[in-house]
């Protein structure tokens, strides 16, 4: 006879940080904004909060 099937308690699993990070040059697409929003609906909990900041960072050359 099969046995049941055991669940863990959800709420009860650790948390972590999820960042989605993208060349500015692709800001914009519609693909690309799609596949940020949908990412963004599907791990959004009932405790997300507000984006962080827009930083821009320098560009660096690879020898100097």
């Amino acid at each position: 006879m099969p046995q049941p099937c055991q669940h863990r308690d959800l709420t009860a699993a650790s948390t972590y940080e999820l960042y989605l990070h993208w060349h500015p040059r692709f800001h914009h697409e519609p693909a690309n904004r799609w596949i940020r929003d949908a990412m963004s609906e599907l791990v959004k909990g009932p405790m997300q909060h507000a984006p962080l900041p827009n930083t821009k960072r320098m560009r660096t050359t690879g020898a100097q």
